[in-house]
């Protein structure tokens, strides 16, 4: 039964026009919605933990374009689910990545350093090779603006539509 509502959420996205900004929008906040609803109910199901595997955006509890992506998937999770969800990004200061470009081929992305104040700036700072930051545990230390602003992340988008030497738009994190 559950693969048929799969389904059905699936179908319902296509009867949004997607010319209409306004309605673009609400396709892709049903679309969240319908892919949060899904994990929620194999957590349920199962009475597990279960990992989902999504582009950060997806996960994340603010979109990096509000109005474009009104609500996602994880602000729809953690509405859910509460402390129970957990989002987990990953992100880098500078280098190269593989995506698919606008004429559907993937191609090679390079990044140039991150802008003064981000995530990727500051952790950039710490000379680890390999590490994870719990940012749940840090608090809201003076002056980070993590327990209220939140601090700007970069996301690149699924698929970018130019080449470029800055990140992309920042998430909100903290």
């Amino acid at each position: 039964m559950q693969q048929a509502t799969a389904i059905d959420r699936t179908a319902r996205q296509y009867a949004f026009d997607f010319d209409d900004p306004a309605q673009a929008a609400a396709a892709m906040r049903y679309r969240d919605e319908a892919m949060a609803a899904n994990v929620v109910w194999w957590q349920r199901h199962t009475g597990s933990k279960v990992l989902l595997s999504a582009h950060d955006n997806h996960v994340a509890y603010v979109a990096t374009d509000p109005v474009a992506y009104p609500a996602v998937q994880g602000a729809f999770l953690r509405d859910a689910l509460g402390t129970g969800y957990v989002s987990v990004g990953l992100t880098f200061d500078r280098g190269s990545f593989r995506a698919t470009g606008p004429d559907g081929g993937i191609r090679t992305w390079t990044l140039g350093p991150a802008g003064p104040g981000s995530n990727e700036e500051v952790l950039d700072r710490v000379r680890h090779r390999d590490y994870l930051l719990d940012l749940r545990t840090v608090g809201d230390p003076a002056g980070s603006g993590c327990g209220s602003s939140g601090r700007p992340a970069a996301s690149a988008p699924p698929t970018p539509t130019a080449p470029t030497t800055s990140h992309w738009p920042a998430a909100t994190t903290c």
